[in-house]
């Protein structure tokens, strides 16, 4: 198997452990499968995990994450998006991963249009690729 199960099975019992995480995030997730696969490029584009970005530009392509929005994340510029969900996914998503942080303001935003408990998937979704663009890096899987 490869990505970072290669890794991951050097102790199985975190294998398991991160399998059954992933399952939760990419079947039983609330997240629309767009907003899912946008978190997932945002990371790896973040963390320059390429493992990551090539496992889901197709998967991203096919929840309907636009071409252009893509292209964008891949060129470090700021996609412009169509759906509210889409553009404060990534803001809070990239303000995260770029200052640690999130204002005041950003989450009274994002917790309004999206709720919650979607912001916790979303962070969730997201700890989970950078651990993932971690372990690849780290043991130089690809």
């Amino acid at each position: 198997m490869g990505g970072p199960f290669a890794a991951w099975f050097a102790v199985p019992d975190i294998a398991g452990h991160v399998n059954t995480l992933v399952d939760r995030l990419r079947y039983g997730s609330k997240l629309d499968p767009r907003v899912y696969e946008l978190i997932t490029l945002i990371v790896a584009h973040e963390w320059s995990a390429e493992f990551v970005w090539r496992a889901h530009v197709k998967a991203a392509l096919k929840a309907g994450v636009g071409e252009a929005s893509i292209a964008a994340i891949e060129a470090n510029a700021t996609p412009s998006f169509a759906q509210s969900d889409e553009r404060l996914a990534y803001e809070f998503v990239h303000t995260l991963l770029t200052t640690h942080k999130v204002s005041d303001e950003l989450y009274a935003r994002a917790a309004e249009v999206l709720g919650t408990a979607a912001l916790v998937e979303i962070v969730t979704v997201a700890g989970y690729y950078a651990m993932n663009a971690m372990i690849n890096k780290a043991f130089d899987v690809a």
